[in-house]
């Protein structure tokens, strides 16, 4: 009876610590968008369901705590995989009395939560796929897509993540963030659209952040005056500032004169 009272409190912590984990997740948009009451207020919960998490496990040892939690766990990951099985041979078994279908998976990329929207590419079309509920990153997603040929195959399709490949420039750079002014490499693009995004490198395929340049307001002093560096300034009610640099003066030349003639509406520079 008590091991089984155990278990139920670190159920409940798991799902305290990812609904934790949800509001930090709301909380960095809110930070991207300048939006610092939600930023605050997004920590707060996320606070809140932490302390939930921390006194379910109170008072239970240690040890106990990850032989339940690695239980859980596994029989969680065990669940998921009959659901999907069984999800696959509904899907196909559908396909196969239906012409012109074809069974595509996709495996939903790291960092998506519920709800998200993300990109698949088959032969060169974009398919849109949203995270449905109970669906986690690394989970794999099995649909039926109308084709002209009448047959029926099961197809790994490439994601993407929503990236168009109508970049005007990319490279690292280093910046500095809102909370951390340290500095730290990124891989840039900048898009036709005015969209700049920066990723952990130029693997990624989630970006960690994205400014608009409409919305931003380049301040090139610090580069006139012989700093390897540039600022550039954003935020809707409270202005931010983002710290550029680059491996050498070249380099930030190139990407502050790519800047200056991007036809963006409403971007400024000083």
């Amino acid at each position: 009876m008590e091991s089984r009272e155990e278990e139920h409190r670190c159920r409940r912590a798991i799902e305290y610590q990812e609904t934790a984990c949800y509001h930090r997740e709301q909380a960095s948009k809110h930070a991207l968008k300048g939006v610092l009451d939600l930023v605050k207020e997004s920590l707060s919960r996320a606070e809140k369901y932490d302390k939930y998490a921390a006194d379910e496990l109170k008072d239970l040892p240690a040890e106990r705590v990850e032989a339940h939690m690695k239980n859980i766990k596994k029989g969680q990951k065990e669940r998921k995989k009959v659901e999907d099985e069984r999800i696959k041979r509904k899907m196909e078994k559908h396909a196969a009395s239906s012409s012109g279908v074809t069974m595509l998976k996709a495996t939903i990329p790291d960092g998506l939560i519920e709800g998200q929207t993300f990109v698949a590419n088959y032969k060169g079309s974009n398919v849109y796929l949203v995270v449905p509920k109970g669906k986690i990153s690394g989970d794999d997603l099995i649909l039926g897509l109308p084709v002209e040929a009448a047959e029926v195959s099961l197809v790994e399709v490439n994601i993407k993540t929503g990236m168009p490949n109508n970049s005007t420039k990319e490279g690292y750079l280093e910046k500095t963030g809102y909370f951390n002014t340290a500095y730290k490499k990124r891989f840039f693009r900048l898009f036709e659209d005015g969209k700049l995004q920066y990723f952990e490198d130029e693997k990624s395929d989630k970006a960690n952040g994205e400014l608009d340049l409409k919305n931003t307001v380049m301040n090139t002093v610090p580069y006139e005056n012989g700093e390897n560096h540039f600022i550039l300034e954003f935020g809707k009610l409270t202005t931010r500032e983002m710290r550029i640099k680059a491996k050498t003066q070249e380099d930030l030349k190139e990407w502050l004169e790519t800047l200056k003639s991007h036809k963006s509406n409403g971007f400024r520079w000083k």
